[in-house]
């Protein structure tokens, strides 16, 4: 349920912040910043889709010993989740960088 909720956080901008850093920035750094939280996001997405993809091929050996289904199944939560959390970080800072051109404030 993790796995495939954290796209939802994404879409709904609930990154980790840190209120007084927030507080003082102004202007385009408040945008740098927001981009710098989607990329480091972007990169640990990237890291668990790798890693889930990895853990889909070993999981084809494996099988889950409560559910006797194979762990592959399992795994490919992981994988699903994270890559649409990639895919909407991606959409996320494309309508941040095209509003931005527009001169649009998010």
């Amino acid at each position: 349920m993790i796995a495939l909720g954290i796209n939802l956080a994404s879409t709904k901008h609930l990154f980790v912040r840190i209120e007084i850093i927030d507080g003082y920035l102004k202007g385009n750094a408040v945008f740098v910043i927001d981009v710098v939280r989607k990329l480091i996001a972007m990169y640990v997405s990237f890291i668990f889709v790798y890693s889930g993809w990895e853990l889909i091929q070993i999981g084809g050996y494996q099988v889950s010993p409560a559910m006797s289904i194979p762990m592959s199944i399992l795994y490919s939560i992981i994988f699903l989740g994270f890559l649409l959390n990639a895919a909407a970080l991606v959409v996320d800072c494309w309508e941040k960088f095209s509003g931005e051109m527009k001169g649009e404030e998010n």
